[in-house]
């Protein structure tokens, strides 16, 4: 984000949070103590699964929390790497990214190398998967990813969500530069219609399910959603433990018959290490013990477990208060 653009956002969100400044001040609890200001997570756009996801959590740590007055409002970003960028700047308390990306900032690759790492970045929660989907016209008779090679793939362009996740996995196939050939970079916006339209054979893109573009794209045009597993995959998840095999699950689809195995990445809630340990700590506990709350609010996190919630995807560290929350509640 360019320093004007930065500066104007504080300014957006001071502006934005003066009025709460303003009720804290004459708020006060039960034992006269002056409210806190609540943490502010980085959530994406408005329509975004991301900030329908950061209200979830925010709306349960907050309820949870009540005693110790810990509060978490979501603010509206312009996506993951902002959200990642103003955490470690300490604009933001909280945000939420995918984990390829937050593995990207924390170790200094694509474009947070040399001084753009973002070695402060702490993970809290890892939350639903993001399933990478590859469409094929049906004319294609494509079944598995293999089928598609030498045709016109859409990778999206680069920096965006997903992008830098299919090449990976083309990387993990063994495409060749002939595979490659055809390969399109198309924004994500345009690509439905361009496939429908055949001039595109494929396109790939993340989502977490339910989705509705998804839903979009089956319902547009005769297309098959193509399986992305194999030995190659294996050895790609092997090799980056921030990714993770998952599916793109028949019983949100009425186009689909069965289940399409694919590999995604997961959507991670990080703080930096400046956050004090005792609400990394609160924030843990109480999406861990209200679990079956926090997978009622949104068809996205239905699916999550204790086990997907604190695991440690070696995305960036493990923040010391969830580590201390782990260690108290016997979990390893």
């Amino acid at each position: 984000m360019a320093a004007r653009d930065r500066l104007t956002a504080r300014l957006r969100r001071l502006v934005g949070l003066a009025a709460i400044f303003a009720a804290a001040a004459l708020a006060t609890g039960p034992s006269g103590a002056v409210d806190r200001a609540p943490l502010i997570m980085g959530a994406g756009h408005v329509a975004g699964a991301y900030y329908a996801v950061g209200g979830a959590i925010a709306r349960t740590v907050t309820m949870a929390t009540a005693e110790p007055n810990l509060r978490v409002v979501v603010e509206a970003t312009n996506g993951a790497a902002e959200n990642l960028i103003r955490t470690a700047d300490g604009d933001l308390d909280l945000g939420l990214a995918p984990s390829d990306l937050v593995h990207a900032a924390y170790h200094g690759f694509g474009q947070f190398d040399g001084e753009a790492r973002l070695t402060s970045l702490r993970t809290l929660l890892t939350l639903h998967p993001e399933p990478l989907i590859v469409l094929a016209r049906a004319e294609t008779e494509a079944a598995v990813l293999d089928d598609l090679r030498g045709t016109r793939l859409n990778l999206g362009v680069p920096g965006t969500p997903g992008f830098a996740l299919i090449e990976s996995v083309l990387d993990a196939f063994e495409w060749s530069d002939d595979d490659r050939a055809d390969l399109a970079r198309r924004p994500i916006a345009t690509q439905l219609d361009a496939l429908c339209s055949d001039r595109l054979d494929a396109v790939a893109f993340t989502t977490a399910s339910p989705s509705a573009s998804l839903a979009l794209a089956l319902a547009a045009c005769d297309v098959a959603v193509v399986d992305v597993s194999g030995a190659p995959v294996e050895r790609l998840l092997t090799q980056h433990p921030y990714l993770t095999a998952t599916v793109v699950p028949a019983r949100h689809y009425p186009a689909l018959t069965e289940d399409v195995a694919t590999v995604g990445v997961v959507a991670t809630l990080v703080a930096a290490d400046r956050m004090d340990d005792a609400d990394a700590y609160r924030i843990a506990a109480a999406v861990a013990s209200n679990l079956q709350t926090v997978t009622a609010l949104h068809p996205v996190l239905a699916d999550l477990t204790l086990e997907t919630l604190l695991s440690d995807r070696e995305t960036a560290p493990l923040h010391d208060g969830v580590r201390r929350y782990l260690r108290d509640s016997g979990r390893p």
